[in-house]
């Protein structure tokens, strides 16, 4: 193996050598190692290249275009990744970038129509809220108002003031109607502002209370009744009645959370702070 070896290298030595004095290598240094790789892969001796057997710079032009070809390869696979690089590292930049702000544009309409239907929500409570203590304050009014209105009658005709009496009920027969209407009209907001148990409370009491009562007052003045029954009535009224109304406004007010009665219950209802535990 070792004699193989080096007359390879003897071999080859002597090509470069033979190259030499017939005058190639003085021609391009950079085509020495193609040369000599000509040399070999053709079987080329010593002797072929001093006896003028082979045409050197046939040998030479061969070296040359195989030097040249490999390079233009080269050149041209650089050009070609130059190329790809540069267009290719752009294009799939701008695809990200494309994809990240597609992303973040339908998160921020997201953000923009959860933030609009927060607001929208906030407003209709808002307006729910507001319509609610309205309905609280108009309804105790004109229950009051009413409670007052009857009221006014009976105590004439038992302190037997018949002319103030008189003028009483005839107030009252000129405006009972339009309380009624108003009121029942307050309740029927309930209906889209309240439970339907606390509805259906407002409702009976309606009935029960303001209709009675009614009913009642007109009976007592048709019939000329007596001392004793416009007492019962009176004390209905100023009682029964009364107690009814403060009744029906403090379901409502706790109903609506518009009542210092449910904050207190809540305040009860609510768990001791850790740190405030014995």
């Amino acid at each position: 193996m070792e004699f193989v070896q080096n007359n390879c290298c003897v071999a080859r030595s002597n090509n470069r050598v033979a190259a030499d004095g017939a005058g190639v290598i003085g021609k391009d240094q950079n085509c020495l190692p193609l040369l000599d790789t000509n040399v070999r892969q053709q079987n080329i001796g010593v002797e072929d290249l001093y006896s003028g057997n082979v045409n050197l710079d046939l040998l030479y032009f061969g070296a040359l275009m195989s030097f040249s070809q490999n390079f233009l390869e080269g050149l041209i696979l650089l050009a070609l990744t130059a190329g790809l690089s540069g267009f290719l590292v752009p294009y799939i930049l701008k695809q990200i970038d494309g994809r990240k702000l597609r992303e973040q544009k339908f998160v921020d309409e997201r953000r923009l129509r959860e933030q609009k239907e927060f607001d929208a929500n906030l407003v209709r409570q808002n307006k729910i809220i507001d319509a609610q203590a309205q309905l609280l304050d108009t309804l105790v009014q004109l229950l009051w108002e009413f409670q007052l209105l009857v009221l006014s009658v009976s105590y004439y005709k038992l302190h037997q003031e018949q002319e103030k009496y008189e003028v009483a009920f005839r107030e009252y027969d000129e405006k009972a109607w339009m309380y009624f209407g108003k009121i029942r009209g307050e309740i029927s907001k309930a209906v889209r502002l309240t439970s339907n148990d606390v509805y259906q409370a407002l409702l009976n009491f309606y009935t029960n209370c303001l209709i009675h009562s009614d009913v009642k007052l007109v009976t007592l003045v048709r019939k000329d009744a007596s001392r004793e029954e416009w007492n019962t009535h009176h004390n209905f009224i100023f009682q029964s009645l009364t107690n009814e109304i403060d009744e029906i406004v403090s379901l409502l007010a706790e109903e609506l959370k518009l009542s210092s009665r449910t904050k207190q219950s809540n305040n009860r209802a609510a768990p001791e702070r850790p740190d405030m535990v014995g």
